[in-house]
């Protein structure tokens, strides 16, 4: 298996490359309008919580912290729907959806997509991350409901109480309990419907893992956040910065191109994100949602653990040993998506990131195009078109997105791993 891995991505070239761009176009020409829909209507939605967290903020500050978690879910809901509607016209991502999924370890019926959600949520908010969505998301979130309770907290008998009704108040034994009270309620919930076969539970199970994966992410966005201002405001950094300065003013002319060079490198390194580490986690997004059937749920069985759990009860022991089993089959798809990428090779990837500039750069066409249709015009007044703009650019983005990657999925990695037709076979 592993030898005709290795040739599967050996034969990968650049004919591959432009031959998944083309299965891309007939993707997009042939699904287009159902793809179109699902992508404004996942924008519309993503709006709509922003503005229901703000509202329900005033009188319920914890719910609308549970409400705006959701607001990523307008942009991932449409890209599963749309990988799925483009693998159906992939041969080898057909054959892998089709293909009999295990058994989950915990629920003791054949694992579904909702059962590993942690599994495409961590990806995809690398994604979201990288996008600054969940950023945005925050943002617009924080600033609505600031100037709602300045401009109307004055009223209130309780005052006003910004910190009150954000909920910015985040310690870090609050995250870390967080995480494993959700670890906890998540195995408990798949203890239940193990018995109640009640397919409503795993849908509140997911919930919990979309809630704490975004709250750790934001967390850690504001904690990076944190470090790098902590980091820029040392003496040492401040005095290299001033050299600098000083080293580039002293050069003269010469120094404008060396300024030009190094500033130039700065910003290749900060769009690693976007140009890197975007094509590659929509890609394992994809494997694990197309492909998911494919990787059996990780058993926790190791000498070492055998060793170190001796002395422990039988009944603790089993009960630890469910909850790990748990664990590791939620987050099995995720590592076989990354190993499954990592297995393709260095030059099929470094390909598929060169042709994910094409997505990437569809909102800055929008951007340019509503210009353009707009003309010149009072900056108060495009404040009026640019959620519009915004709108369009990511929903066109969408569409771009999921049949560059389904395509690729299908030429470059599904080939390692995923069963085939009789057809193909033949073939």
């Amino acid at each position: 298996m592993a030898d005709e891995g290795s040739a599967a991505v050996s034969r990968v070239g650049w004919r591959d490359v432009i031959g998944s761009v083309g299965t891309a176009g007939r993707l997009i020409g042939r699904h287009w309008p159902r793809m179109l829909t699902a992508a404004l209507l996942g924008i519309a939605f993503r709006n709509a919580v922003i503005w229901g967290a703000v509202a329900l903020s005033a009188s319920v500050p914890w719910l609308a912290q549970v409400v705006l978690v959701l607001a990523p879910l307008g942009y991932l809901v449409p890209i599963v729907y749309m990988l799925r509607l483009c693998a159906d016209d992939l041969p080898r991502l057909r054959a892998a959806i089709a293909a009999d999924a295990p058994d989950s370890p915990t629920e003791g019926r054949q694992q579904r997509l909702i059962d590993v959600s942690v599994s495409v949520l961590v990806p995809f908010l690398a994604v979201y991350t990288a996008y600054d969505l969940l950023e945005e998301d925050r943002n617009r979130f924080v600033n609505a409901a600031a100037a709602d309770e300045l401009f109307n907290g004055f009223s209130a008998p309780e005052g006003i109480d910004l910190l009150g009704r954000l909920q910015l108040n985040n310690p870090l034994w609050m995250i870390l309990s967080l995480v494993a009270v959700a670890l906890i309620v998540r195995w408990l919930l798949g203890r239940v419907e193990r018995v109640w076969r009640f397919v409503g539970i795993a849908f509140l199970g997911a919930f919990i893992e979309l809630f704490w994966t975004i709250y750790v992410s934001e967390q850690l966005q504001d904690g990076l956040r944190s470090a790098m201002n902590w980091l820029l405001d040392r003496t040492f950094v401040v005095a290299m910065i001033d050299w600098w300065d000083g080293l580039v003013d002293a050069l003269g002319w010469l120094g404008i191109p060396l300024d030009f060079s190094v500033s130039w490198l700065v910003g290749l390194f900060g769009s690693i994100g976007p140009v890197i580490v975007v094509p590659i986690a929509w890609l394992v997004v994809a494997s694990v949602v197309l492909g998911h059937r494919l990787t059996p749920p990780e058993r926790l069985d190791h000498p070492a653990l055998r060793r170190a759990t001796r002395s422990v009860p039988d009944r603790v022991k089993r009960v630890g040993s469910s909850l790990l089993s748990d664990i590791g089959g939620r987050w099995a798809a995720f590592f076989g998506g990354v190993g499954l990428v990592l297995r393709t090779g260095l030059v099929p990837i470094l390909a598929f990131c060169i042709v994910f500039l094409i997505p990437n750069l569809v909102p800055t066409v929008v951007s340019w195009c509503a210009r353009w249709l707009i003309g010149p015009t009072d900056a108060w007044t495009f404040l009026a078109f640019a959620p519009w703009e915004t709108a369009i650019g990511l929903a066109l983005q969408l569409v771009a997105t999921a049949p560059i990657v389904a395509a690729a999925l299908d030429r470059f990695l599904m080939p390692i791993s995923a069963p085939t037709t009789s057809e193909e076979a033949a073939r």
